[in-house]
């Protein structure tokens, strides 16, 4: 699982909705719904995350795989690799 985050440098906001890249481990008919919110919850880590975090791209990154892997693991009970990819616009 690969999340694409576009994060402003000036603002440390999201500018657009993060696209999430997965492959094998989401198969059922809700896939398209777990990714959807799954980038939301991307968005709501970064808008609540502090400046120092937001600033500092190996902290978000960190904060964003963590939150990543919590979420996924609680809907799906599986385990995927996530490797955010914080890309400062």
């Amino acid at each position: 699982m690969v999340p694409v985050v576009a994060i402003n440098r000036q603002t440390g906001a999201v500018d657009t909705l993060p696209e999430i890249i997965a492959r094998v481990f989401v198969t059922d008919s809700d896939s398209d719904a777990l990714l959807a919110e799954a980038a939301r919850l991307i968005t709501v880590v970064i808008a609540e995350a502090s400046v120092e975090e937001r600033t500092d791209p190996g902290l978000i990154h960190d904060k964003i795989r963590n939150e990543l892997r919590r979420f996924v693991r609680k809907r799906t009970g599986r385990r995927p690799m996530v490797l955010p990819v914080v890309m400062e616009i």
